[in-house]
């Protein structure tokens, strides 16, 4: 019986899926507060083991039935790849700079970024800008006034 060889762009995605899933859990175990309530922690364990147990049999799949694809690295774009490193210097920055800031931010430059260069006018931008506003308050009352939940304010501010 013979292993059978895949081309070397091909990913074995289920592998892939399978670790993903393993460190969200630990990132996410990692993050329980030991100040958290039993009833407030149910979900987040309950989470944390459902990600464990479809990771493992992800891990499992990706050696007795694995399943390749092309990698999808060289297809990303450019306002993709721009969107991806927004997105994760909003993660980094929200606990230093706070979410109203962080969130302005992140938003208007992809919104910038996505608006092809021709049409990029003082209008537009003006524009742009506002559509950030309104969802940054739009979110901030949902979750803050309705929802209760705190937002990070910023350690440099506080």
């Amino acid at each position: 019986m013979s292993i059978p060889t895949t081309p070397s762009k091909k990913l074995n995605t289920d592998l892939i899926g399978g670790i993903i899933m393993l460190a969200t859990a630990a990132f996410f175990q990692f993050h329980m507060d030991p100040d958290f309530s039993p009833l407030a922690a149910r979900f987040p364990q309950h989470l944390i083991v459902g990600l464990v147990i479809v990771g493992l049999a992800l891990l499992v799949k990706a050696y007795v039935r694995p399943m390749y694809m092309d990698s999808f690295i060289e297809k990303l774009n450019a306002p993709v790849v721009f969107t991806i490193i927004v997105a994760l210097a909003w993660a980094l920055l929200l606990v230093w700079v706070g979410f109203i800031i962080t969130s302005l931010a992140a938003i208007f430059l992809i919104l910038y970024r996505l608006e092809p260069k021709a049409t990029r006018t003082p209008k537009r931008i003006a524009k742009m800008a506002a559509i950030a506003i309104i969802e940054v308050v739009v979110i901030q009352i949902v979750f803050v006034e309705l929802l209760y939940v705190t937002m990070p304010v910023g350690r440099i501010w506080g």
